[in-house]
């Protein structure tokens, strides 16, 4: 990968309209901290170590001497920096703080799988939604099963077409968001979040086990229009509407915060048949156009309903197999058992599963059950 020289020496004489806090060159100020020790081990009190933290004023004098800022400023990109990598939450009249000790939050993913030099090419959403529909696809060809459901991830970064695919990654940081309309943020968007974690797990290898797969989800990125983006931020916060994800105690993106005005509005709850999940439970991997991602997603969700693998019904016992999607976010089909059973119905063609369905549901008397999600990765090596 191409990696970037960084550019915050001019964050500082930038109009805060400008997109002062640039993510990527916040992530490569994270680099420069760990180069010069002030983000290191820190012994507390005697007792206890934290591990990957910086002091204050430690930063506050780095900055000040190495970038040529005032104080007051260094306070400001202090404020920014631990807000977005130190899981840190201000409230609305408090700021950094010289005398406190900030820990990073999951440090060593830290950098973009995207990141490049700065340039000033700007592209649309949907320019940028067929580029990388062109640059993939001969890759997908290769790595992908014919049922789009196995992978092989060793293989994508020694694909002839990978240099030409990252070329096209690295366009995602100029991107132009704003001027996009529902369906090409859906597509570029479900289209992202797949690749990424193809590439995080051609980087860093399929998640052994549930915590690495919920780092990999939380503190891995791409920067995409000059922010920066995690998987969870994309499918809670861009496809999902700024919603809470599973487990999660507050919406991703907060009042202040740019990306929340780029989020689809109106929840389309076809975007859970699309996006896949790196896991052997995982929907089919497939690339979507802006001009057609409804009826493509519409088709992927009848696929996925049509599978008993996913989704049956036990007539006899009176009883409605469906899969956990469905109890992880309820809310986005409806709710209750019975609006979740009604957005399946909707969606399923005619058919015989479609017909014992209604059978049931009429009645009023059934009992849903969900199937087991299969979190073991999906490669094939």
């Amino acid at each position: 990968m191409v990696k970037a020289q960084s550019s915050f020496d001019s964050v500082s004489s930038t109009s805060s309209n400008d997109d002062v806090s640039s993510n990527d060159e916040y992530a490569y100020l994270i680099s420069e901290l760990k180069r010069a020790n002030i983000i290191r081990d820190i012994w507390v009190c005697l007792r206890k170590n934290t591990q990957n933290s910086m002091k204050g004023e430690d930063f506050i004098q780095w900055i000040t001497h190495e970038k040529h800022i005032s104080r007051a400023e260094a306070f400001r990109i202090g404020t920014e920096l631990v807000r977005r990598y130190f899981g840190y939450r201000f409230s609305n009249n408090e700021s950094f703080q010289a005398d406190r000790i900030y820990q990073l939050r999951e440090e060593d993913n830290i950098l973009p799988l995207n990141a490049a030099p700065n340039t000033e090419n700007n592209i649309s959403a949907g320019g940028m939604n067929k580029a990388l529909i062109d640059a993939l696809k001969p890759i997908y060809e290769e790595i992908v099963s014919k049922d789009g459901k196995t992978i092989r991830y060793s293989d994508f970064t020694s694909s002839q077409y990978y240099n030409h695919y990252l070329d096209v990654a690295h366009q995602l940081q100029y991107v132009d968001i704003t001027a996009a309309g529902r369906n090409e943020k859906l597509a570029l968007f479900i289209n992202v979040y797949n690749v990424m974690i193809i590439h995080i797990f051609a980087k860093f290898d399929p998640p052994r086990n549930i915590w690495i797969r919920r780092k990999y989800f939380y503190a891995t990125y791409y920067v995409i229009g000059g922010e920066l983006y995690s998987l969870q931020s994309i499918l809670n916060g861009i496809l999902r509407g700024n919603r809470k994800g599973v487990a999660m105690l507050w919406q991703p993106f907060g009042p202040e915060d740019r990306r929340l005005n780029l989020a689809v509005p109106l929840l389309e709850p076809l975007i859970h048949f699309a996006i896949t999940s790196g896991a052997k439970s995982t929907n089919p991997l497939r690339l979507y156009t802006a001009t057609n991602v409804i009826e493509e997603m519409k088709h992927a969700a009848i696929e996925f309903l049509e599978s008993k693998e996913n989704f049956s019904v036990d007539l006899k016992h009176r009883i409605i197999y469906i899969s956990k999607i469905f109890k992880w976010y309820a809310e986005d089909f409806g709710g209750s058992a019975k609006e979740i059973i009604k957005w399946i119905s909707g969606v399923l063609e005619e058919s015989e599963k479609r017909k014992l369905l209604s059978r049931i549901a009429d009645s009023g008397a059934f009992k849903i059950e969900y199937i087991n999600y299969d979190w073991s990765h999906n490669s094939d090596r």
